[in-house]
């Protein structure tokens, strides 16, 4: 199975934290709002990739 995790906290491949100069590279390319996150999993029969963004609570 392979994964991605990318969000404010970083970038994790395959559950390890990728060193910050590459997560920088993905981070402003892709994440236009530090409130985003992107999930992406392969596994034999199955992808998923979503792209959710916390709702901004404050008054």
């Amino acid at each position: 199975m392979s994964s991605l995790i990318l969000n404010e906290a970083g970038l994790l491949v395959n559950d390890k934290k990728q060193p910050e100069r590459i997560y920088q590279k993905f981070v402003t390319k892709y994440l236009k709002d530090p409130r985003t996150e992107i999930r992406f999993s392969n596994s034999l029969n199955h992808r998923e990739l979503s792209v959710k963004t916390q709702e901004d609570n404050t008054p």
